[in-house]
C-alpha cells in the first residue's frame, strides 16, 4: 500500500498545476466504469478509456518515470500524443524520443517498446477499437495508482 500512496503522491504533486479537467483528484473521481490500473516494468500504468465504439478507442494513460513497455504489438493502428512528460519508443531498431505536443504512429503488428524518460501523460488512439490493451491486474478492485 505504501508505493500506491507514494504514486498517488507523486501524481498529485504532478497534476497541480495542470488545467482542472487532468487533476489528479478529478480523474479519481469519475465513476471506476472504463479506468484501469496495469501492471508495468518498474511501476504502474493509469489507464482511462475515454470513447470506445467497433471503429475507433480512445484512452489517456499516466506513466511513471523510469517505467518500461516491453515489446509488443497488436492487430490496430494506433497513434500515441504526449501532452505531460517523454517517452522513448523503440520502433524496427530505431529510437523515437516523443516531448510535449509529439505523436508516433504504429501500424497494425509492428513491434514497439517504451522506456519512460519523465512522468508522461499521454492520449492513445486506435484504429478499430482496441482489445489489445493490456488488462487489469486479475481481481484489482483498485482504479487509481
Amino acid at each position: 500500500m505504501i508505493e500506491v500512496e507514494n504514486n498517488l503522491e507523486r501524481l498529485r504533486k504532478l497534476t497541480h498545476d495542470l488545467p482542472a479537467p487532468i487533476r489528479l483528484e478529478d480523474i479519481l473521481s469519475y465513476l471506476p466504469n472504463g479506468k484501469s490500473e496495469y501492471l508495468i516494468e518498474k511501476g504502474r500504468c493509469l489507464v482511462e478509456l475515454l470513447f470506445r465504439v467497433p471503429e475507433i478507442s480512445v484512452m489517456k494513460a499516466f506513466m511513471p518515470k523510469d517505467s518500461k513497455l516491453e515489446r509488443h504489438d497488436h492487430s490496430e493502428k494506433e497513434i500515441i500524443i504526449v501532452y505531460v512528460g517523454e517517452i522513448e519508443f523503440q520502433i524496427n531498431g530505431e529510437t523515437k524520443n516523443c516531448k510535449v505536443g509529439n505523436c508516433v504512429y504504429f501500424s497494425p503488428h509492428q513491434p514497439h517498446s517504451a522506456k519512460v524518460l519523465q512522468d508522461t501523460w499521454m492520449i492513445g488512439i486506435t484504429i478499430p477499437e482496441s482489445s489489445d490493451y493490456p488488462q487489469p491486474e486479475q481481481g484489482s478492485q483498485n482504479y487509481g495508482c
